[in-house]
């Protein structure tokens, strides 16, 4: 088992993709990293070491052959993407988890466009995560009202008040 962190296009707000290469995988939580700067490489983002945060999603996975493959990654060393460990930290508070790895972009980044807010999903759609007793529940911006930059309460039709995490 390892842990992955997802910043671009597997990220579940690009739908299809995440679906495809995460779908039998364990969400763990909405998380960033630092020292690290995300730049818009085509229609996907890189990150190279930097002095910013990079927001992600944190994914259990059982196998990473097939991620490496989609990333171009090898171990040669000689590729699109080079693999790392990192450690990723979860809200205000700090929590951590070590070990998680990374695909960190391995050419060049003069003259691409760099991601400020390092935020890949920004503006796209928003949505939240809530843990419930039938599981993780990802609820669309249905009812959803902004507490601050990290949570957000979501009334579901059932007159349930919930307290989530949220991915913009």
């Amino acid at each position: 088992m390892y842990y992955l962190f997802a910043y671009g296009t597997l990220r579940s707000c690009c739908g299809e993709i995440n679906q495809r290469y995460l779908s039998k995988s364990r969400f763990v939580g909405l998380g960033y990293i630092e020292g690290f700067d995300m730049y818009l490489i085509d229609y996907y983002p890189g990150i190279v070491e930097g002095n910013g945060k990079v927001i992600g999603e944190v994914y259990e996975v059982h196998d990473l052959k097939e991620i490496d493959e989609y990333e171009g990654y090898n171990e040669s060393g000689d590729s699109l993407y080079v693999r790392i460990l990192t450690r990723v930290y979860f809200g205000s508070n700090r929590l951590t988890l070590d070990d998680v790895y990374v695909y960190k972009y391995n050419k060049s980044v003069r003259g691409l466009k760099r991601i400020e807010n390092g935020d890949f999903c920004f503006g796209k759609q928003v949505f939240a995560y809530f843990l419930t007793n039938k599981g993780l529940i990802k609820r669309y911006s249905y009812n959803i009202s902004p507490l601050n930059r990290d949570m957000v309460k979501v009334n579901d039709n059932n007159g349930n008040v919930y307290f989530a995490f949220v991915d913009r």
